[in-house]
């Protein structure tokens, strides 16, 4: 989860509002794995997880995250075409195609007649590290970053409600909380 979640756990959040509760499941699906400079190590760690968020006002997501899953396009997704986010209303659904780190487009469908439309089919200048940037600037200038350190720890306690929830089986209420909606 603090691998490869954390960035559809933090898009998510940022898109939908801070998460009330949680309930998940994770496991260790491979038991070892040979690491470059380490050899071969136990894996300590979930590498198989599914979190269920609700965000409040019947506002419910999940994501599903592992190193266990094959993908035909490698870590970067190079020829991705299929959403690796999708979100569902009750008057249209938008996916972004790619991975959130490494987008290629947005899909937007409003109707059940014609087919979605593309768009922000060119990424850009965006690369995603540059949060970095995004703080230097906040701090030199005094803008608000929309990243922010009470997000970031509000998706630390969703992995740490995450792993509690595997433990105990139940679903678990968050306490933190971020400024939101992240845009206005």
């Amino acid at each position: 989860m603090p691998d490869l979640g954390v960035y559809n756990l933090a898009s998510l959040s940022g898109l939908l509002g801070p998460v009330k509760s949680v309930i998940a499941m994770n496991s260790i699906i491979t038991k070892t794995r040979t690491v470059d400079d380490k050899g071969t190590i136990p894996v300590e760690a979930e590498d198989n997880a599914m979190i269920v968020m609700d965000h409040g006002n019947g506002v419910l997501s999940h994501v599903q995250c592992g190193f266990n899953y094959f993908d035909p396009y490698g870590h970067e997704g190079k020829g991705q075409d299929r959403p690796t986010i999708f979100i569902w209303g009750n008057k249209g659904s938008m996916g972004l195609i790619g991975y959130d780190w490494e987008p290629f487009a947005v899909e937007i469908a409003t109707s059940y007649t014609e087919p979605p439309e593309r768009f922000a089919t060119d990424a850009g200048t965006y690369v995603w590290q540059q949060g970095a940037s995004v703080i230097a600037e906040a701090l030199a200038t005094g803008k608000e970053p929309r990243i922010n350190a009470e997000h970031a720890l509000h998706v630390l306690e969703i992995i740490e409600a995450a792993r509690e929830s595997q433990a105990t089986g139940k679903r678990i209420n968050l306490q933190s909380t971020f400024k939101w909606p992240m845009v206005v």
